[in-house]
C-alpha cells in the first residue's frame, strides 16, 4: 500500500528538513506518536536504529526503526522494521516561492494486528493521519513556536531548539 501527501510550509528548507527529521522531536508534530528515542550511537544519518512507541487504531504499538536515507536538507528516509506494519517512510523537501515543499511518501505492508483490516480502509486511514501531521508541522514552523521547546534535543549531539 502506497500513500503520499504534500504540503507548502513558509519556511526555509533547512528548517524543515532540520525540524521534520528529527526522530526525538516528531512526537510533537506526528499525532500517533507517543515516544521516539534514538538507539544507535554516532553520527546522525543511515544507519541510525530508533524506537517508537506509537498509539493508532486504538492500540498501542511499539516499532523499530532504521534511517536509509539522510540526504540534507533535500531527502530523508526511514524504514520501521518491526511491529504490525512494515514501512518505508520518504521525505523529500524542494524550496518553492513559497517556502518549502514538504512531501511525504510512504509505502507499508500491514502484518499481524492489522491483517485484517482492509487495505483500501487503512490506506484512507494513513493517508488523512500524515495530512494532519503535516499540517501541524506546517503551523508550527509558521507560527515560529519552537519545537525544541516541547520536547528534548533533537539528535545526539545536538542542542535543543
Amino acid at each position: 500500500m502506497k500513500v503520499q501527501n504534500e504540503v507548502t510550509i513558509d519556511r526555509p528548507i533547512a528548517e524543515v528538513f532540520e525540524v521534520a527529521t528529527c526522530l526525538r522531536r516528531c512526537v510533537v508534530w506526528i499525532g500517533p506518536i507517543v515516544d521516539s528515542e534514538i538507539t544507535s550511537d554516532g553520527v546522525f544519518g543511515v544507519g541510525t536504529t530508533f524506537d517508537q512507541k506509537v498509539q493508532f487504531l486504538g492500540r498501542a504499538l511499539h516499532t523499530t526503526g532504521t534511517v536509509t536515507h539522510y540526504d540534507p536538507p533535500h531527502a530523508f528516509a526511514y524504514a520501521g522494521n518491526s511491529g504490525p506494519v512494515l514501512f518505508e517512510a520518504r521525505f523529500s523537501f524542494e524550496p518553492t516561492a513559497a517556502g518549502t515543499r514538504f512531501t511525504v511518501t510512504v509505502e507499508s505492508q500491514p502484518r499481524s494486528a492489522f491483517e485484517g483490516i482492509a487495505t483500501p480502509f487503512l490506506a484512507r486511514m494513513l493517508k488523512r493521519q500524515y495530512a494532519s501531521d503535516m499540517h501541524t508541522l506546517k503551523d508550527l514552523l509558521e507560527n515560529d513556536i519552537n519545537v525544541g521547546e516541547q520536547r528534548a534535543a533533537g539528535r545526539p549531539g545536538e542542542a535543543a531548539g
